[in-house]
């Protein structure tokens, strides 16, 4: 065994930890956000909205986490292939969907013709590389990753 026992599930898979799940839902924070903050701004309570021109590129930009989120939730013996694909390259989803983030967020930010860094664009930025370099580092999430129950 590569990895601590309790690492392991009863089958000798590894475990999905909790940083990973959290890791697929902030990559999925438009798609998550955006109808909670539509039923805010129906209901009356809040005049004031998330939902930007551009919203709709970022929730393009959530949809491969979504996919690696399913894979997820299906993450057990005698599913569909199509789980497996997805399973097998939910890491490469992942670092699409983050640098694809940094790269709108930027291209947003240097549109704005201020010379002036918002601290939304430096939250972003900051916690996008931060998940970048634990992605390609991580050897837990290589091997998980690549471990799928069959």
């Amino acid at each position: 065994m590569k990895y601590h026992p309790e690492c392991y599930d009863k089958k000798l898979f590894l475990k999905v930890k909790m940083s990973l799940i959290i890791i697929i839902l902030y990559c999925c924070k438009y798609i998550l956000v955006i109808p909670i903050e539509l039923q805010i701004v129906a209901s009356g309570k809040s005049q004031f909205s998330f939902i930007l021109p551009e919203s709709h590129w970022f929730i393009l930009l959530s949809l491969p986490p979504v996919l690696v989120l399913l894979a997820l939730i299906r993450r057990r013996p005698n599913v569909h292939k199509i789980f497996h694909l997805l399973w097998s390259n939910s890491r490469f989803l992942l670092l699409v969907s983050i640098i694809c983030e940094l790269l709108l967020v930027f291209y947003y930010e240097t549109m704005n013709n201020s010379y002036t860094i918002s601290y939304r664009f430096l939250l972003i930025s900051a916690i996008g590389f931060l998940l970048l370099t634990y992605i390609l580092t991580s050897e837990y999430l290589k091997d998980l990753f690549s471990d799928f129950p069959d």
